[in-house]
């Protein structure tokens, strides 16, 4: 009579691994499978409703729950100090005033008219806002001004910018434009939701960009479904799905589908899933990254040269360079690894078949699907082998499923606790410590001090009380650490460039942190905030000098 406790529960680490990643909410499909398996008696027709019943879930929770929750905050904040004219955050206390009424309504009519699977999903959102309600850390947090506080979310109209990760913009999943796509001509563009701050002198949020006119209206017919090649953000993205899809690169025509389709599986699939998959259960030829496809970095290889060769026709190891040749990230697993996992697989499908689809959809949503979902583009930066994660501790499950398989097989033949020895035997030499003697070396990561050490020495640098200037988050992290958590000059103002055309950033930089005094600055934040002064235009003709202060005079004039 109890057992919907556990619903609850994984209603509230649903919430609350919220706070950590996303992936999370993947495990869904596959915990609504198991549900329906444990509960009901199996048929087809109930096995495709119970999926589909678990995507409407999964869509509710990420589409509706976590971001309109919000959302919604946000805008009764908006509403009561906008509208209303009550104190800032008093539209927040409001609504959660109003949600707990309504949940605690809700929670006592159904059980008072015995609704208990209603009774049951209310419980389940209210754990799942109590686990989300750790993003509330943010907020106090944020109010307490630490030398550290990206995006300042200190409060709902705030967070609620900071959650959708607006900075990042968004993409087409299912419908969308190609990346050479033509805007429309009767509407090019259409308007972007209005960017609000605190504006503490007036007592209400104001609007500092109304982002009229922002958010590109692209032609339908260059619009497909399930579009891959989508990014016009940078020209290299155009150059890769050209290439990757084997795409003229001087002509400017719009794909067809099935060059969309080989762009899909030949990079988003094959490039940049697969690869990653079979680095962890096949090999993996060097730590090298690969942008453009080569054949000499960053490939998957098995350590059977015959098939190594055939795949990537790379000379043997003594014709290589010596940065290739004895590279420590080389590791070859010889398909061992995957060949067990294959075996438990299908011993797992041949026993038990509900289970086995329920890791399969685990897999399949941890992989694939996030492949589908991201939409990934070229030339990525880095290589993105940490967002699959999930699908390779599926993929485990299988591997420790051979081990019974192996037992299984030989149970016919040899005693059984000779047979239980020899095939965790078999099994611990075949995967774990073949791995483990390959990875030793490449994931060892004791005595490595080189961003610690180029940050002390950065810091340690500078005169007393100066102002160091960094760019991007390889420069800058190392910085922060060693001030925040090692105490190593902290009189120094480090000031990021690729976070110093937001406001945000710029008040901050405008106040004391640690030891190190505010930058100096004549400008007050209504001159710079986001949507004003935006860019100066330069005469370039003007000859001679200008003083530096006649020019700041006259950008703030």
């Amino acid at each position: 009579p109890y057992a919907n406790r556990w619903l609850i529960l994984i209603a509230y680490l649903i919430g609350l691994s919220v706070g950590v990643h996303l992936l999370s909410l993947l495990t869904i499909p596959a915990m609504g499978m198991i549900y329906y398996y444990k509960k009901y008696e199996y048929s087809k027709g109930g096995a495709i409703k119970a999926f589909i019943f678990s995507m409407v879930l999964l869509g509710i929770v990420q589409g509706v729950i976590i971001p309109q929750t919000l959302s919604l905050m946000s805008s009764f904040e908006l509403f009561f100090v906008n509208t209303i004219g009550l104190p800032f955050n008093s539209g927040t206390i409001i609504y959660f005033i109003l949600l707990i009424s309504v949940i605690i309504f809700g929670l006592r009519y159904t059980k008072t008219k015995n609704k208990v699977i209603w009774n049951t999903a209310i419980l389940g959102f209210s754990v799942i806002l109590i686990g989300y309600s750790s993003f509330a850390m943010l907020v106090v947090r944020s109010n307490a001004n630490p030398p550290i506080d990206e995006n300042n979310p200190e409060d709902a109209v705030g967070l609620l910018s900071y959650l959708k990760r607006e900075q990042y913009g968004s993409w087409p999943i299912v419908y969308g434009h190609y990346f050479n796509a033509q805007l429309d001509r009767k509407e090019p563009y259409t308007d972007g939701n209005p960017i609000y701050v605190k504006d503490e002198k007036k007592g209400k949020y104001v609007i500092i960009d109304k982002r009229e006119n922002t958010i590109p209206n692209y032609s339908s017919n260059h619009k497909t479904l399930f579009p891959r090649m989508w990014s016009n953000t940078q020209a290299r993205h155009a150059n890769g799905y050209k290439s990757w899809a084997g795409l003229s690169k001087n002509k400017k025509r719009i794909p067809t589908f099935s060059q969309n389709l080989s762009f899909f599986f030949k990079y988003q699939i094959g490039w940049s899933y697969l690869r990653y998959f079979m680095w962890n259960f096949v090999g993996r030829q060097n730590d090298y990254m690969n942008m453009d496809g080569n054949v000499l970095h960053g490939n998957w290889e098995s350590g059977i040269s015959f098939i190594d060769n055939a795949r990537l026709g790379t000379p043997s190891s003594i014709d290589m360079p010596e940065y290739l040749a004895n590279n420590k990230a080389k590791n070859h697993y010889y398909f061992l690894p995957l060949i067990l996992g294959l075996i438990g697989m299908f011993f797992h499908y041949k026993k038990n078949k509900q289970d086995a689809i329920a890791v399969l959809l685990f897999f399949l949503f941890t992989g694939v699907m996030i492949i589908i979902y991201l939409n990934i583009t070229p030339y990525q930066p880095r290589e993105r082998d940490y967002a699959y994660v999930g699908s390779y501790y599926a993929f485990t499950i299988w591997i420790g499923m051979s081990v019974l398989a192996i037992y299984d097989f030989l149970s016919k033949k040899i005693p059984a606790t000779a047979n239980a020895v020899f095939s965790t035997i078999i099994a611990l030499i075949l995967a774990p410590t073949l791995m483990a003697s390959e990875n030793w070396n490449d994931h060892d990561r004791s005595g490595r001090f080189t961003a610690k050490e180029v940050a002390a020495n950065y810091l340690n640098s500078c005169a007393k009380n100066a102002i160091l200037f960094t760019n991007g988050d390889n420069d800058t992290f190392p910085l922060w650490y060693m001030q925040e958590v090692e105490g190593v000059r902290t009189d120094i103002k480090v000031v990021n460039l690729s976070l110093f055309n937001t406001s945000w950033y710029i008040d901050q930089m405008k106040r004391a942190s640690y030891d190190a005094a505010p930058i100096p600055s004549s400008f007050t934040n209504s001159q710079y905030r986001t949507g004003t002064r935006d860019y100066i235009p330069i005469d370039n003709k003007k000859t001679g000098y200008v003083d530096v202060k006649k020019v700041i005079d006259f950008i703030g004039s």
